[in-house]
């Protein structure tokens, strides 16, 4: 009895160990790939290797998606995009990107993601921030934050009337926009 319980130790212990080195990436084991990011981000030089101006075939090859715009054969087309956990819509005028709406699954460069609150987003931007009263929603605001060098580029941060970032945007000016091609 005593000596079916050591084995039965010893194998557990061997079994936790080869575990953990499997874990870790030792013994043998394929080396594991970088921690993927919280969240694609989204600067004010583009989102996840693309800029505004950018054509649908360079957008569909950088993001490797397939985009279904509407309306098809219009100047101004709209599609939804799923890159990972991030969720939006990007706009075309005239053939290249104008702007980009995420919903869910961004972060910015300094940190803020759907979700951060007003004061986190005046924490990271503070006096970059331009605000403007929201056209739909009563108490809610549109934060903006301009690059100072051209291309004028924009960072835009939809603010639910309960202080929270429900949506971000990146883009040339038709980034506020607020009914797509309107």
């Amino acid at each position: 009895m005593r000596n079916a319980l050591l084995v039965a130790i010893r194998l557990s212990t061997t079994i936790c160990v080869a575990v953990l080195l499997a874990a870790a990436g030792v013994a043998g084991a394929a080396p594991s790939a970088p921690a993927a990011p919280r969240g694609l981000t989204v600067t004010l030089d583009g989102v996840g290797g693309v800029t505004a101006g950018l054509r649908r075939a360079e957008v569909e090859r950088q993001w490797d998606v397939a985009l279904e715009l509407r309306p098809r054969g219009s100047e101004c087309q709209s599609g939804r995009v799923g890159l990972g956990a991030a969720r939006g819509l990007v706009l075309f005028d005239r053939g290249r990107v104008g702007a980009v709406w995420f919903s869910r699954g961004v972060v910015t460069g300094r940190g803020v993601r759907i979700g951060s609150t007003i004061a986190r987003l005046r924490a990271a931007y503070g006096t970059l921030l331009r605000s403007e009263p929201n056209k739909y929603s009563p108490g809610a605001v549109d934060l903006y934050v301009t690059r100072a060098r051209r291309p004028v580029r924009l960072l835009r941060f939809d603010v639910s009337p309960w202080g929270r970032v429900t949506r971000i945007g990146y883009g040339g000016p038709l980034v506020r926009l607020v009914e797509g091609c309107s």
